[in-house]
């Protein structure tokens, strides 16, 4: 008979990992959240090693860039002039790549509409600049990851070539949504898609984990998206 495994017990693995490589950046590291332990551990098909491990890495990068501050100006709102600036760099993300976080009428879960087709790259990159623009989509996703699980929709309506130009800092973004918030989106629908946008994610493909590539699903622009019964009818926006 195959042994019951406690999935609260499972994710009690030792933290942090004290491989070669992770043990000389461990100082001062926090303790994981349960909610972290358990989106690792299944990331990590539940081998705790790798949990450890990978798990390490994400809190050494919140650590090193205050990502921590970003999950409380989420949760609790503005409380410094550090908080008011962050918000202030998020609005001027949103005016040139218009995002929204919606509910689904399910509970634990989320709507994330971003509107890349739409997205003013030469604002981002030159007014923004890269690393403000990353800072913007990480508080983001600690927004989206306080209602639970995402389902992503990127509308490519109004893609021009001239976006390509982001596609570097598209790299980064998918690098942080992959590495440091797994088991965080449940789905993504790339809809409104020109025939631009395959020949765009013939480039952006390897970039993904498989598990990720798994989720996405692409819908041209003549195609109505199937939201597979994880948004109900009266939250669906009406442009879909």
């Amino acid at each position: 008979m195959a042994a019951i495994v406690d999935s609260n017990a499972a994710a009690d693995f030792a933290m942090p990992c004290t491989c070669e490589r992770c043990a000389p950046q461990t100082a001062d590291l926090r303790q994981p959240t349960r909610d972290e332990r358990r989106r690792f551990l299944a990331a990590a098909s539940n081998d705790s090693g790798k949990a450890a491990h990978l798990l390490t890495k994400t809190l050494v990068w919140r650590r090193d860039n205050n990502i921590d501050a970003l999950a409380k100006l989420a949760r609790d709102g503005p409380a410094t002039e550090e908080d008011r600036e962050e918000l202030a760099n998020e609005a001027k993300v949103d005016a040139l790549y218009p995002c929204a976080l919606l509910p689904t009428g399910y509970d634990g879960t989320c709507l994330q509409v971003q509107m890349l087709g739409r997205a003013d790259v030469g604002g981002l990159l030159d007014d923004v600049g890269e690393e403000r623009a990353l800072r913007a989509s990480t508080l983001r996703n600690e927004r989206a990851l306080l209602l639970g699980k995402r389902v992503l929709v990127l509308d490519m309506e109004g893609l021009s070539p001239s976006t390509l130009r982001g596609l570097p800092t598209f790299k980064r973004l998918i690098d942080i949504m992959q590495r440091h918030y797994p088991g965080s989106v449940s789905r993504i629908l790339v809809v409104n898609c020109p025939l631009l946008v395959w020949t765009a994610y013939k480039v952006v493909q390897p970039w993904l984990a498989p598990e990720t590539a798994a989720r996405v699903a692409l819908f041209s622009w003549r195609e109505e998206p199937d939201f597979g019964g994880l948004i109900s009818e009266e939250c669906l926006p009406a442009r879909y």
